[in-house]
């Protein structure tokens, strides 16, 4: 539960700053096709600053905060040749045990 809600929290900038983003590039579409833009093109740029920024910064929180597994942690099994994380003690697929070299 605890997950969900820090997940959830984290999500909302994000959410708002598409919906920002969104918002100023339709302006800027009836910008494009009405010709009249006076009061238009200050809500465009407006949420352009404020939204596409946000859902920048929101990414980027959320690619550090939520990584992936590292592959440069993986090695060969010495016996079965399988991917194995590297400080396992025994191999999972061919059960084998593996000795530890003290560097």
């Amino acid at each position: 539960m605890r997950s969900f809600l820090k997940l959830f929290f984290h999500a909302i900038p994000l959410g708002l700053g598409i919906v920002l983003s969104l918002i100023s590039v339709s302006y800027t579409v009836k910008i494009i096709s009405e010709r009249y833009f006076v009061d238009k093109i200050i809500y465009a740029i407006l949420f352009g600053i404020i939204g596409f920024p946000m859902v920048v910064a929101s990414t980027i929180k959320f690619a550090n905060e939520f990584k992936w597994p590292n592959v440069t942690t993986l090695k060969k099994c010495p016996c079965c040749a399988e991917q194995i994380q590297a400080d396992a003690v025994k191999c999972k697929y061919c059960q084998e045990s593996l000795e530890r070299s003290l560097i």
